[in-house]
C-alpha cells in the first residue's frame, strides 16, 4: 500500500505499508534539492551579507537532512562530518574549503 501523506512544492512524503505484514511500514521523503543548491551557489558568488555578528553561513541544509539530524540527535561533530562530506559539497556556501568548526 502506498499513500501520499504530504505534498509541497519541492517535497513529497509517501507512506508505504507491506500488505502482507500489517506491522511493517516506512515513510519515504522525496525532495528536489535543486533550489537549495542554487541558493548556495548564489551565496557563494555574492558573499556580502553572509557574515554578521561574528557568524558565517557555511551551508544551506535541505529539509530531509534537518529531519534526519533531529531524529538522530546530531552533535556539532556530526554536522561537521556532513558539511565536509564531498557528496554534500554543492550545499556549502564556502566552496573553497572545509568547515573547520561549528
Amino acid at each position: 500500500m502506498k499513500r501520499i501523506l504530504d505534498r509541497q512544492p519541492h517535497r513529497t512524503e509517501v507512506f508505504h505499508a507491506d500488505p502482507m505484514d500489517g506491522d511493517t511500514f516506512y515513510i519515504e521523503t522525496i525532495e528536489d534539492v535543486e533550489p537549495v543548491v542554487e541558493l548556495a551557489k548564489l551565496q557563494a558568488d555574492n558573499p556580502s551579507g553572509l557574515k554578521a555578528d561574528g557568524m558565517r553561513r557555511e551551508a544551506e541544509i535541505p529539509a530531509y537532512v534537518m529531519d534526519q539530524a533531529l531524529r538522530e540527535g546530531w552533535t556539532p561533530a556530526d554536522w561537521k562530518r556532513w558539511a565536509n562530506d564531498p557528496d554534500n559539497r554543492a550545499f556549502r556556501v564556502e566552496y573553497g574549503g572545509r568547515v573547520k568548526r561549528l
